[in-house]
């Protein structure tokens, strides 16, 4: 037998056998050997209740990690369904066109039918500095 780092032979085993029969005599042998079997036994059936539980949880975990993406999956087609449905909507159309073309240059069209002041003479323009003013 090899049991690690310790190596035992026919002869160590014997003397072992032999010690413990010397320190718990030949009736008490029997007695350990049935102790140390419901030792075994209760080590085994406890390890296979943590083996059943971990596997319980993980199922339960596997189960919440399913429900979550197919609802996280509803909610996408949802959301791609409505955008879908909003063909041509200009996300920007209530801003006037400076500002349209500061969140989206590529969004406004040379051909917008919305003003552009930009495009009036200078002349055109109130000058609110005089205007205001009082002399």
């Amino acid at each position: 037998m090899n049991f690690g780092f310790f190596s035992f032979g026919g002869g160590e085993i014997f003397i072992v056998l032999i010690a413990v029969l010397v320190l718990f005599g030949a009736n008490k042998i029997p007695e350990l050997a049935r102790m140390l079997g419901k030792g075994m036994n209760e080590f085994r059936r406890a390890t296979d209740d943590l083996k059943r539980e971990f596997k319980e949880g993980a199922d339960d975990f596997k189960k919440d990690w399913d429900e979550s993406k197919a609802d996280i999956d509803n909610h996408v087609r949802e959301i791609s369904k409505t955008l879908s449905d909003d063909e041509g909507y200009e996300p920007y159309s209530h801003l006037n066109q400076e500002e349209a073309m500061k969140k989206n240059p590529d969004a406004i069209s040379e051909d917008s039918t919305q003003p552009d002041d930009r495009a009036q003479p200078r002349e055109n323009l109130k000058d609110n500095t005089t205007h205001n003013r009082k002399d």
